[in-house]
This record gives structure tokens, C-alpha cells and sequence, in this order.
């Protein structure tokens, strides 16, 4: 409801079936069929007017096993998911810990979405790209701070998504002029604007984008 409120016409969202089933005490099948199902119900009662896409997140605190027992249960639902997303952490297990669901994820042809560089070292953002070889970047906000990287997601066309309020809620920016967002765009660097989580950040995708407006007139 609060997406069609705010006009957006193309929606996309992450949801961790290990979370909702430890959660609810459910298993990860009857997640995904939940989640899907109550999916095309809302498209279908839109009329059209919104196109939703559904992307399979990992929590990286959960381990390496829960990671890869996501991955086997979404092929099982290949057909109704539009990407992978690596969450959580980036410290807790090494980033190599997570190759045999990296590998999985590929071998189905799913995008792969990496939490990375959320106000950690560029060089597990250098891992990330090196090894897992993702789509898109979650957040990303010290990949700043390295020329070469800069450069090879230019001509890699690896997305940056940007959520400057969750940003500077999680002190990864001291203020949002300290935001590296209008910097990525000058780059040449794809860049999408994102509210991350609105339920804890008390933000919307309308509020991002007045943020991030503000972020390219006053560099």
C-alpha cells in the first residue's frame, strides 16, 4: 500500500526465508510458497499498476550452511525470484566461507546482490568482486576509497545500491553530505537510490530521493 501511495511502478523485495522460518517456526519451503503466493495475489489485485519482483536474502550470521540450504531451497523457485542478495555481517565468517552458495547462485543464472564496504575496508569489497563476481553492490560506501575498484565497476556495470538514511543511521556517513552517492554518479558508476529497510529507518523511497537531490546540488 505505501509503495502505490508513492507511485512507484516497479517494486522490488528482499525477504530472508531463514529469518521467517525460524521466526515462525515454519520450514523454508513453506516460506518461499507464502511468500510468493501472497506476491502475485497483491500484483493481481493491483491491476497492473505495479510490477514486483522478489529477491532471496542470506544472512551472513546465520553461517555459511544456512546460506547454501537458502540457495538449494530458492532453485527449488527459480522461476519466481529475480535475485540473491548476501546480508548481515560482512566480519562474522570470511567471505570465502560463502563460495559454495556463490557458486550455486550462478550455476542459476540468479543476479547477485553483495552487502559489501557498509563502513568496512574497501578490500572486502576487492574480495567480493574478485570471487563472487556480483551484479550489484549493497551500500558500498567505502568503495570511495579506491580508485581502481571505482573504475572496474564503471566498466563492469556493477550497480551501487545507495541508502543514505540507513547510512547515517548505522554511522557508516557522519552527515549526509559525507555521502559518496554523488560522487558514484559522477563516476559514471551505476547508482540506484534505495530506503533499505523503511519499518526501522523510518524513511521512504520519496524522502531518499529528496536526500539524495539535496546530496548533488551542494557538491
Amino acid at each position: 500500500i505505501n509503495a502505490e501511495y508513492g507511485g512507484i511502478a516497479v517494486l522490488e523485495l528482499r525477504f530472508s526465508p531463514e529469518y521467517l522460518a525460524s521466526s515462525k517456526n515454519l520450514d523454508l519451503d513453506a516460506v518461499m510458497e507464502a511468500v510468493i503466493t501472497t506476491k502475485k495475489q497483491v500484483v493481481e489485485d493491483l491491476k497492473g499498476k505495479m510490477k514486483v519482483g522478489l529477491i532471496v536474502i542470506v544472512s551472513r550470521n546465520y553461517g555459511p550452511e544456512s546460506s547454501l540450504k537458502t540457495a538449494e531451497v530458492t532453485k527449488k523457485w527459480r522461476n519466481d525470484v529475480i535475485g540473491f542478495d548476501f546480508a548481515a555481517s560482512e566480519l562474522v565468517h570470511p567471505m570465502s566461507s560463502f563460495l559454495p552458495t556463490v557458486k550455486l547462485v550462478h550455476e542459476m543464472k540468479l543476479p547477485l546482490t553483495v552487502h559489501v564496504g557498509e563502513g568496512t575496508s574497501s578490500s572486502l569489497i576487492k574480495q567480493v568482486l574478485e570471487t563472487y563476481n556480483p551484479r550489484r553492490l549493497g551500500h558500498a560506501t567505502n568503495l570511495i576509497d579506491d580508485e581502481t575498484l571505482m573504475e572496474h565497476c564503471v566498466k563492469n556495470n556493477i550497480m551501487v545500491e545507495s541508502c543514505p538514511t540507513s547510512n547515517l543511521l548505522c554511522n557508516c556517513v557522519p552527515t549526509y553530505k559525507h555521502h559518496p552517492l554523488p560522487k558514484y554518479y559522477q563516476r559514471g558508476i551505476p547508482v540506484s537510490i534505495n530506503s533499505d529497510d523503511p519499518t526501522i529507518f523510518a524513511s521512504n523511497l520519496t524522502e531518499e530521493w529528496v536526500h539524495a537531490c539535496l546530496l548533488y546540488t551542494s557538491d
